[in-house]
């Protein structure tokens, strides 16, 4: 009996440990998670981290880096999503294929540095994409509500001789497109864009 009511204690007393290290964000944590590759001329990287947290990116020759704070609640849930979802443990295998992007998740605690790819020639298991997702979508809602503040609009002006009927006119700008044919012939837009630079481009061609 007394062999038996050790153990139980033993038991008790380590589960509340494991519990209570979830929430104690280690010194060294940091995240960063890598958009890119293959063919595709656009991506980013975002990092998060007690001490500083930006998001740096790019289409053609145009580059923009924005620095954020992040709270210590996402700190915290980040981190106990890595720990949830065993990141460390996620499988990956190879297979030849070429010019493919994606994305990789490099994340650091505990003195020891794990890294995470779905891109390239490196896939994700299937048994592990749950995982890999999860944590993957947390970094990006961290990210994306950082940035939302930031946000400005923008009018884009249009001078009239380009816009007539005989006329096809094409626009596009980050996540924007205009398309005459779709949209109507309009002298300006109303556009939503983060400081920084942005790649754009624009088509003009008679109908005939």
């Amino acid at each position: 009996m007394r062999s038996l009511m050790i153990l139980s204690i033993m038991t008790i007393s380590i589960l509340t440990a494991g519990m209570a290290s979830a929430d104690n964000v280690p010194k060294d944590f940091r995240v960063k998670l890598y958009d890119g590759g293959g063919m595709v001329r656009q991506g980013a990287t975002y990092f998060i981290s007690k001490d500083s947290s930006f998001a740096e990116m790019w289409e053609g020759q145009a580059r923009t880096k924005l620095y954020f704070k992040t709270s210590m609640d996402d700190l915290k849930r980040l981190y106990n999503i890595f720990l949830q979802y065993d990141f460390h443990r996620i499988e990956t295998f190879e297979e030849m294929v070429y010019d493919r992007g994606g994305t990789t998740i490099t994340a650091t605690y505990g003195g020891e540095t794990f890294s995470k790819a779905d891109a390239g020639m490196t896939f994700i298991e299937e048994s592990w994409q749950d995982e890999f997702n999860m944590v993957e979508g947390e970094i990006r809602k961290i990210v994306s509500k950082s940035l939302e503040p930031m946000l400005k609009q923008v009018i884009i002006k249009f001078d009239g001789s380009f816009m007539d009927e005989d006329k096809i006119v094409n626009f596009n700008i980050g996540d924007y497109a205009y398309m005459s044919a779709r949209d109507g012939y309009n002298q300006s837009v109303i556009i939503t864009l983060l400081p920084g630079e942005h790649y754009a481009y624009f088509t003009m061609m008679n109908k005939e």
